[in-house]
């Protein structure tokens, strides 16, 4: 069941009261969250097999022969050679140094000249979940939840955008967060309360938001917003592990689909990859034309609405001392967030994939 948030003045922000906690939930916030992460597109694994770092960790990823996508430690356990720099035989990767395959479970097939295989020939492998073009992994031995989705459709409803990916300097988790700040809605966003927010928790790992605005049109893409879509949107924010926010926004005319995932790159900075979405063309025609029109709308629209933000969350930080009750909501995300399970096996963060 929600709760809900006290009621609204009568310029539509939020009215309440709430103490101060005394403790810091922010410094109990993991540098890398227990989730899912972006490693790439499918595409660039037709090449052969592509290795990337993650969060001080080399990683490979490949496609074998059958189809299927698999995440490994890049550095073979035989003398450390990159098996990115291999190649993909059959269902394995094959190291390019010493020719040791491995299959999808991390684990090696053959090694060359060799009749028995030692027991430390094996790879760490993570689980990996493929949609709309995009892989991604979990780091960790078994996923804590599926990889995250819109709640009302499936992924066959829906046709992904071109994603694209920018820097943020603020920690991961203030990217979802910012769903929480609803007192930055009318100065940042010219965004109008219309309801009172509810706040519920549809999975142990996810908390979502939802609430009514009205767009008041006072910039140049906002008009172009109430022309197309209209002056009223219903939002819908569902923050899993802190690192990705599912976001439906329901306008008169349309409705939005938007996935932004925060990586962490180190203490202060993440990188944000954002997806847009929109329903399936039904014809063929439509799917030429209409369609990639559309994508490519959504996309300019929802990445002029998200810089409005990063422009502003550059060297932010979440400290209760400074906090007011009237950011009760965004207290109570982090507080909920430091509860979550840790990942498995935590690293220190390194530098995500890029464009």
């Amino acid at each position: 069941m929600g709760t809900r948030t006290p009621g609204l003045d009568r310029n539509g922000d939020i009215r309440r009261s709430r103490p101060r906690e005394a403790h810091d939930p922010a410094r109990s916030v993991p540098e890398v969250p227990a989730s899912w992460f972006l490693f790439g597109t499918t595409r660039e694994l037709e090449r052969g097999p592509l290795t990337r770092s993650f969060f001080g960790k080399e990683l490979v990823a490949f496609r074998t022969a059958s189809g299927h996508y698999a995440v490994l430690d890049a550095r073979c356990s035989h003398m450390r050679a990159d098996l990115g720099a291999g190649e993909v035989q059959g269902e394995h990767v094959v190291c390019p140094y010493h020719r040791w395959a491995y299959g999808i479970d991390g684990r090696c097939a053959s090694i060359p000249g060799v009749a028995r295989i030692p027991e430390f020939a094996s790879q760490a492998s993570y689980p990996v979940a493929a949609r709309h073009g995009f892989l991604f992994f979990f780091p960790g031995p078994e996923a804590l939840f599926p990889l995250p989705f819109f709640e009302d459709v499936g992924p066959a409803t829906l046709v992904a955008g071109r994603a694209y990916h920018f820097d943020a300097a603020c920690p991961w988790y203030l990217i979802a967060g910012n769903a929480f700040d609803l007192q930055h809605l009318r100065p940042v966003h010219q965004r109008r309360l219309l309801d009172e927010p509810v706040i519920d928790a549809p999975s142990p790992f996810a908390r979502r938001i939802r609430y009514t605005s009205h767009v008041l049109g006072l910039t140049a893409a906002d008009r172009w917003v109430r022309a197309l879509a209209g002056a009223t949107v219903s939002i819908s924010i569902t923050a899993w592990a802190g690192n990705w926010s599912l976001v439906v926004a329901r306008f008169p005319r349309l409705t939005s689909y938007i996935a932004v995932l925060a990586t962490p790159v180190e203490p202060g900075r993440c990188r944000v990859s954002t997806f847009v979405f929109r329903e399936r063309a039904r014809s063929a025609l439509a799917r030429w034309t209409l369609q990639p029109f559309s994508l490519a709308v959504r996309r300019a629209l929802t990445k002029r609405f998200l810089h409005e933000d990063i422009a502003r969350l550059a060297g932010i930080a979440c400290d209760p001392r400074s906090l007011l009750p009237e950011d009760a909501e965004l207290t109570s995300y982090v507080e909920w967030l430091a509860q979550l399970p840790r990942p498995a096996n935590p690293k220190t963060p390194g530098d995500p994939c890029r464009d």
